[in-house]
């Protein structure tokens, strides 16, 4: 059977009328039909598409419906200018036929005269159809069918034939038929008037695209594309029946035995009954109750499988954003997330608004109730969760450059009627759109996300009253959705803007601060967004504060927001950095999460309230009096000496050292330049999964400054000991004890230093008066060994200590020892220590056992 007699057989099926065409009639209407040659352009067109294109076959059936519509937006215009006249139901309906291989879309729209079929269908205008081709020709993906006027032609994507009947009220009706060769043919349709008015597109699948033969995958791609279009879409199912026949004699007498068991079964029940009342002693009837089956039980029908053909709609969801707010329900709302997210969940929150200006549009925005499996991806990716239609039709989903990529954990809608896709000025006009369009949806977004915080809830939903939902009818199906929406409304009242917020923080966080990053025009608002510990906080992570809230609670003398960031809140609670800011009553912000820092440091200020970062440069606490400035030059000059010593000490490892105004109780604190690289960004850094821990950029490594407490004991004495002498190995020892330990505390990690082992032996041997001239030496073994295992033994009751320094404390001195070590314990601490290492020097080939007891003598800091 032919592809045309086979159209003509789906016409007679939807519209009643009787066969009048055979195989042979409709060769020889094709043969007598006249031939036209397509326009070169539109022949290279299909080339391409048939040639080169064969990805997303989809997009064919997402342009004929495309373009069903517009024809049928055609007839509504009639009918608003002729509201006298019946145009019919508007509708679209799609049928396929497995056995023939064919795909059928009809329409009730304008239809096409057979000029409209010549030129709409032969030629195309030269601008769009070669804009078309200059852009495949640059690498264009097939999406770019649609953009440029060329939906048609997608058809050729998955049939090897086409054939167009048509009827338009102004002229007879057409058939238009194309096999993608150089030619096509319009002839009259010998049938008559079939469709009344419309268009009807028939396609023989080709063999790749016999996919569409399945009513699943039908299914799907309308719900993916024209899900959302203003007429109904009608698909030709085959649907299961069961229906109730009677049985054959066999299966009657099969039914006879199952019931004469079924009263078997009954009747014993009733017997073992009877004698367990007896048993009881209860009184029993004489005669038992003869037992009978119901009129289910004896029934002689069967229950048989069939099928049956019926038009069932698949676009059943509206477009609720073309409605006004106030118009929907929540549960509108929550359904549309569904269908949009794929699941049964629902949105933490959403906002619904009207972009207006130079280009028209409306938008429904949903924030996801819980972040993507691959939340860390969504900041970085390309494509973002929202869909782009046109006139209802779905042009791409997840356009790159609608959002900024921070928020494309985001889903919603975007809708346009007037969003022009002919683009004739290359592609400068839709970035250019894109961008306004941009701008507003990035507005609205933060300002919702603001309210919330601010504990503003538009969509506030008051708890219904659960007396005011029951329904007592008989509808199952509209007592299912009152209970649904009932429960919609009581979990959304449960939850208060503020609170929804927090919800939002804890999933979300990591974008807003990613925005602070990336998107200086909104960092403004992005930065009222943020939340933090502080030292006024419980560190709960539900008991957080903002920059507003700061400010508040920030004293009159307190001119600066000061944050400290690092990789625990605890020990940012310790941080040497903080000790003056916390006891002059300050409250320091503080950063734990590794997005942070880079975050903030991209916050100049808030509410005129310059940010200052605790861990660079010294501590500004504002204009200094007369009387401070004195103070702190006489400190700096009297500690000069130490400071220059240090520096001297440390060389290239600090840039300076200086008096600190941040100490209180520590001796010292690392802090980095202005310029460089803190800490704990230098620590974030160098542990990027990619970074070339060897070739780390200079600039990078952070600038060091150490800070000494003047008001310490410990620096007050060495001080003194540089006064005294600068050239002792213990105080170079304590030099750079003191600097490592600093780097620890400031959140440093600590370079690689072949003296850091020694320095440390040092100064355990000096505590445990160890000599560093005492020889190493086997330790005496217990009596009773053999002579093998007592080798290297010393005197009885004598074990030496083993050091890494040459050296020994002879037992008859070590009572002297411990009586000089006495002495000095009792010695006040602000005493000078003594050093006495270059007297024990000048004394030891003289004097052996005295320099041990001078070792016990020395104090240690």
């Amino acid at each position: 059977m032919s592809l045309g007699y086979l159209a003509f057989l789906l016409f007679l099926a939807a519209h009643g009328q009787e066969e009048v065409s055979k195989d042979h009639e409709l060769t020889t209407l094709e043969e007598t039909s006249e031939k036209y040659e397509f326009q070169a352009e539109v022949a290279s067109l299909m080339d391409i598409i048939i040639n080169s294109l064969y990805i997303n076959k989809e997009v064919f059936l997402r342009e004929l419906i495309s373009n069903a519509s517009d024809a049928m937006d055609k007839v509504r215009f009639l009918a608003l200018m002729n509201p006298e006249k019946d145009y019919g139901d508007l509708e679209i309906r799609i049928s396929y036929d497995p056995a023939k291989k064919t795909l059928t879309i009809s329409d009730k729209g304008i239809g096409m005269t057979k000029t409209d079929l010549v030129e709409k269908l032969g030629t195309v205008a030269r601008s769009g159809t070669t804009q078309f081709l200059e852009a495949i020709a640059k690498g264009g993906s097939i999406n770019l069918i649609g953009q440029f006027g060329v939906g048609f032609y997608s058809s050729f994507l998955a049939a090897d034939k086409v054939t167009v009947v048509s009827k338009h009220d102004d002229d007879d009706q057409y058939i238009w038929t194309s096999s993608a060769g150089p030619q096509f043919t319009v002839k009259k349709d010998p049938r008559g008037n079939t469709l009344g008015r419309g268009t009807e597109v028939i396609l023989k699948l080709k063999q790749d695209a016999e996919e569409f033969l399945d009513k699943k995958t039908i299914q799907d791609t309308i719900k993916s594309y024209s899900e959302f279009i203003d007429y109904p879409i009608y698909l030709y199912l085959e649907k299961d029946k069961y229906i109730n026949v009677p049985m054959n004699e066999e299966e009657i007498k099969e039914e006879e035995a199952k019931e004469a068991k079924k009263l078997e079964e009954k009747r014993a029940a009733l017997l073992k009954e009877r004698e367990e009342k007896i048993a009881n002693g209860e009184e029993v009837p004489d005669e038992i109750e003869e037992p009978t089956l119901t009129e289910e039980e004896m029934k002689r029908t069967k229950s048989e499988k069939t099928t049956e053909w019926l038009w069932e709609q698949v676009n059943t969801k509206k477009a609720i954003w073309l409605n006004e707010p106030k118009e929907n329900k929540i549960k509108d709302y929550v359904k549309l997330y569904q269908t949009l997210k794929k699941d049964g969940s629902e949105p933490l929150y959403f906002t619904h608004f009207h972009g207006e200006g130079e280009v028209d549009f409306r938008a429904i925005i949903f924030v996801p109730d819980n972040p993507p499996v691959d939340m860390y991806e969504e900041v970085t990716k390309t494509k973002s969760g929202l869909r782009l239609y046109v006139r209802r039709v779905l042009i791409t989903e997840g356009p790159e450059d609608l959002i900024p990529k921070y928020l494309n954990f985001l889903k919603g809608v975007i809708h346009s009627d007037d969003m022009p896709l002919n683009v004739s000025r290359e592609t400068l006009q839709q970035q250019r759109i894109f961008k306004i369009m941009n701008n507003k949806i990035v507005k609205k977004v933060l300002d919702t996300l603001l309210d919330l915080a601010n504990d503003k809830d538009e969509w506030k939903a008051e708890r219904p009253n659960e007396e005011d939902w029951k329904y007592t009818g008989e509808d199952e199906d509209l007592k299912k959705e009152m209970d649904e929406e009932y429960q919609i409304l009581l979990r959304w009242s449960l939850k208060k803007g503020k609170e929804r917020y927090a919800e939002f923080w804890k999933n979300f966080s990591k974008a807003i601060k990613t925005g602070v990053i990336e998107d200086a025009s909104n960092r403004n608002k992005l930065v009222k967004l943020l939340r933090f510990q502080s030292t006024a906080t419980s560190g709960d992570e539900k008991d957080l504060t903002s920059f507003a809230e700061y400010v508040e609670r920030m004293p009159s003398t307190q001119e600066f927001i000061y944050y400290l960031a690092g990789e625990d809140l605890e020990a940012l609670k310790k941080a040497p950095h903080i000790q003056k800011l916390v006891k002059m009553g300050y409250e320091v912000i503080l950063l734990d999460d590794p997005l942070d820092e880079f975050a903030f440091s991209y916050i100049k200020d808030f509410d005129e309230k310059k940010v200052k970062n605790l861990a660079k440069g010294e501590l500004d606490l504002g204009v200094m009096t007369e009387y401070e400035e004195k103070k702190e030059q006489k400190l700096k000059e009297l500690f000069k000496p130490l400071t220059d010593w240090w520096k001297s000490q440390l060389g290239r490892e600090v840039d300076k050292v200086t008096l600190s105004r941040r100490l209180t109780t520590d001796p010292v604190v690392i802090v980095s330049q202005e310029s460089g690289y803190t800490a704990n960004m230098y620590r974030i850094a160098k542990s990027q999964a990619y970074s070339n821990q060897q070739k780390i950029p200079d600039h990078y490594v952070p600038r060091k400054i150490m800070e000494i407490n003047p008001a310490h004991p410990a620096i007050k004495k060495m001080l003194e000991l540089v006064e005294d002498d600068p050239s002792t190995q213990q105080l170079r020892d304590y030099c750079w004890m003191y600097y490592y330990t600093g780097l620890l505390a400031s959140g440093f990690a600590l370079n690689e230093d072949p003296d850091f082992s020694s320095r440390i032996y040092r100064m355990m041997n000096k505590k445990m008066q160890v000599s560093p001239t005492e020889p190493l030496a086997e330790p005496d073994l217990p009596e009773g060994d053999d002579e093998e295992e007592g080798e290297g033994e010393s005197e009885e009751g004598d074990v030496e200590i083993l050091d890494e320094n040459e050296g020994e404390v002879e037992n008859g001195d070590q009572a002297e020892v411990d009586t000089e070590e006495e002495k000095v314990q009792e010695e006040p601490k602000e005493e000078i220590i003594e050093d006495r290492e270059q007297k024990q020097t000048e004394e030891s080939a003289e004097k052996p056992k005295q320099e041990n007891s001078d070792e016990g003598k020395k104090v240690d800091l």
